[in-house]
């Protein structure tokens, strides 16, 4: 199997081991920083507690640090997500039936 990797916008078809694992370094920090990113957009969404609200165990933590998901990784938090979702249809559909049968 031929391996290639792009350096600097440009093909190298046979790359050095240390290109090679610097590429892949480059990949998963990539990945981290997204991962990253999608925890702290559900987590805020899902209302957990702020660093920044908590002093006491983070000293100097401010908004920019985000929200704190402890041992939660973006598919747990998805679930989360979609079981707060289904709930919420649920009980704005017997809402609806409940004002519907107070307006008849």
């Amino acid at each position: 199997m031929k391996s290639h990797i792009i350096k600097n916008g440009k093909i190298i078809d046979k790359p050095t081991s240390t290109e090679f694992w610097l590429e892949i370094q480059r990949i998963k920090n990539m990945i981290t920083k997204q991962n990253n990113e999608v925890e702290q957009i559900l987590g805020k969404a899902l209302r957990f507690p702020w660093y920044k609200d908590d002093q006491k165990n983070f000293p100097g933590a401010i908004e920019k640090n985000g929200v704190c998901v402890g041992d939660e990784v973006i598919e747990s938090l998805a679930e989360i997500a979609a079981q707060k979702i289904y709930t919420l249809e649920k009980d704005l559909i017997y809402q609806k039936e409940l004002l519907q049968i107070i307006n008849e």
